[in-house]
């Protein structure tokens, strides 16, 4: 593994994790679940082949999105973004709109190999931390019906 996302994924560990804990998400990286009775809400990492950026994709998945599910044995518990077809990528404008969180250079450019001091990659980490809070918390809200769904363990 490139050096520089080593010191990506510990700020994010660092960084962001707690944050989520905080939040009532459980996972460990590249996934991260909230769960509730009847649903889950969702958050995957997702790291450019090519170095130097990752992508965090939010989704949503109900007990009945598992039922329609083309895998049988997918859960609450062990379903990712990845599984979903509607997802936002954090950062993004819109669904359906990119964003990439950048740390580094892609490993075909000159220097890819030098890496920054770790305050760059914690810096990244509260990009991620800002977005969570200005448009992950909103996000998962409007697909919640607090009326019947009480977080679980």
């Amino acid at each position: 593994m490139h050096p520089a996302r080593k010191q990506m994924e510990l700020a994010l560990k660092t960084v962001v994790v707690p944050v989520l804990r905080g939040l009532g998400f459980k996972g460990s990286m590249p996934h991260f679940r909230r769960l509730y009775d009847k649903k889950a809400d969702l958050l995957t990492f997702q790291f450019n082949l090519s170095g130097g950026s990752f992508v965090a994709e939010m989704s949503v998945c109900s007990q009945a999105d598992i039922a329609k599910h083309w895998r049988s044995d997918l859960t609450l518990k062990t379903i990712t973004a990845h599984d979903m077809g509607r997802r936002r990528r954090l950062g993004s404008v819109s669904q359906g709109s990119d964003y990439w969180f950048v740390f580094g250079k892609k490993n075909y450019e000159p220097e890819h190999e030098k890496t920054e001091h770790e305050s760059h990659y914690l810096h990244v980490a509260g990009q991620v931390v800002q977005f969570l809070e200005s448009q992950g918390v909103q996000w998962w809200a409007t697909f919640a019906n607090n009326s019947e769904l009480s977080p679980t363990e």
